[in-house]
Parts: C-alpha cells; sequence; structure tokens
C-alpha cells in the first residue's frame, strides 16, 4: 500500500503477482508501448476491456506520438453507466517506466476534467502490470480516487525514486 494521505474511498496499491502468462507473453513478443489488456470482471462470463479503453488508447496516440498503443478491436467492452472513469488495464513494456504511465493517466484525467461542471470530481480506476526490473518481478499497481490522489501518489512515488538513488 502507497501511503500519500489518500481519501476513505482512495486506494493506491502495488502487489507482486508470482506468475502472470499474459504479461510475460506480452513482453517476450513486445519491446516497446502499452497493450490494453482484456481482464475478468465480477459481473461479466468473459474477458472484457473496460468502457474507457478506446477513447484512451486514441488520447494516447494523438498525445505521445512515440508510445505504441495495442488495443484489440475486437475485444468485448465493457459498459458501464457510471460518471466514474474505469480506464483498462494496461501492460507496460520494457520502455514505458510505471511513473511516466502515472503521468499520462493524471493528465488524460486532468483532459476529461475540462469539461466538468464546477463542484464535479473525476473518480478513476485503472490497474498497471509492470515489470520491477531492478528486482526482477512483475508487480501490479491498483489506483481508485480522483486526481488529487493520483497527484499525491505520484509525488510520493517521485520522492521514493530521489530517496533511493
Amino acid at each position: 500500500m502507497i501511503d500519500a494521505h489518500l481519501g476513505q474511498r482512495d486506494i493506491a496499491e502495488i502487489k507482486t503477482l508470482k506468475e502472470d502468462e499474459s504479461f510475460k507473453h506480452f513482453l517476450s513478443t513486445k519491446q516497446c508501448g502499452i497493450l490494453i489488456a482484456p481482464e475478468e470482471t465480477p459481473f461479466c462470463n468473459q474477458l472484457t476491456v473496460k468502457s474507457e479503453a478506446g477513447h484512451f488508447a486514441k488520447w494516447i496516440k494523438n498525445n505521445y506520438h512515440e508510445i505504441d498503443v495495442v488495443l484489440d478491436p475486437e475485444k468485448p467492452k465493457l459498459v458501464l453507466h457510471s460518471h466514474d472513469v474505469f480506464l483498462p488495464l494496461v501492460f507496460l513494456a520494457s520502455d514505458i517506466s510505471f511513473p511516466i504511465y502515472l503521468n499520462i493517466v493524471s493528465n488524460y484525467l486532468y483532459e476529461k476534467m475540462k469539461g466538468l461542471l464546477e463542484g464535479e470530481k473525476v473518480h478513476a480506476r485503472f490497474s498497471v502490470v509492470f515489470e520491477d526490473k531492478p528486482r526482477g518481478i512483475t508487480k501490479r499497481f491498483d489506483f481508485e480516487g480522483d486526481v488529487n490522489s493520483l497527484q499525491k501518489v505520484i509525488k510520493r512515488l517521485d520522492l521514493n525514486r530521489f530517496l533511493d538513488e
């Protein structure tokens, strides 16, 4: 758990994964970019991508031309009727670091906030699987919270990275 003094509903958690075959397959076939991966959900009997997947992939392609984004258009999309932003599960290749991805997500959420009315907030949920290269392990980061909480997590991670150097 990342201690960043988040709100009561907010979650920011990094877990070590034992074996994730789909992520290992991704790393063995793809050396760069982001894969938007399907995942199981408790209320659906098939692998799906979150409803925001297509918009998020297009936004990354338009704003970060150098990053390759892979999204299988044939995968079913989970449609939720909520104002929350459910970003898809992504796998990061070796050229995209975890902190850089968090900043991309933060920028995307900031863009989404531009159309909100005064007093409205963006509440987001997302997960990312990445390789912790120095330790040689696969990790999964799960986040649920608002943009301010995400900024606190990013600052905390930057501080930890600074202290490790």
